[in-house]
């Protein structure tokens, strides 16, 4: 295990890499600016970035911004607590489901770029873009028929009927 505090500016690792082991930095001032598997991460002060044991990642900063950060490397053998690497490889699940889900999102604006200038739609495009159409049963409580429709598009499943109107 080893801990140490940096200091740095200009002090950019832009050369992807990786370790046989874990790194947890905790930014105690300034930003970082991080690409870990090909996805870009900012932190800024206040925040951890955990790396996993074999995950490429590079770290740089703006020109002349200074940072101050503590980085902890250690190996899972190190590490006592059974919570605790219980905890870490949930963490480790997380970021790698989050990893997918942005590359998911990525591949879903792609397909949303292609029909942006769509004069009709036909049964290839709601075929590519919509996974599944649920009708729940209609609601006539308030005195009149209500009847709510779920749509789950590929690669994102159902958006947020107010995220969607925001758009």
């Amino acid at each position: 295990m080893a801990c140490e505090r940096v200091c740095g500016v200009n002090d950019n690792i832009e050369k992807a890499h990786y370790h046989s082991y874990y790194e947890i930095y905790y930014m105690e001032a300034g930003e970082r600016h991080f690409v870990i598997n090909n996805q870009p991460y900012f932190a800024r002060q206040g925040d951890f970035v955990l790396f996993s044991p074999y995950i490429m990642h590079c770290a740089y900063s703006g020109k002349d911004i200074a940072f101050k950060r503590i980085l902890i490397c250690f190996r899972e053998h190190e590490i006592s607590s059974e919570e605790l690497r219980e905890k870490l490889l949930q963490l480790n699940e997380e970021i790698i489901q989050q990893e997918e889900q942005a590359e998911n999102i990525d591949k879903f604006i792609g397909k949303v770029r292609k029909y942006l200038d769509l004069d009709e739609l036909t049964p290839t495009v709601l075929n590519d873009m919509v996974k599944a159409v649920y009708v729940h049963a209609p609601d006539k409580s308030k005195g009149y028929r209500e009847q709510q429709i779920d749509i789950s598009y590929d690669l994102v499943g159902i958006l947020p009927a107010a995220m969607l109107n925001d758009l």
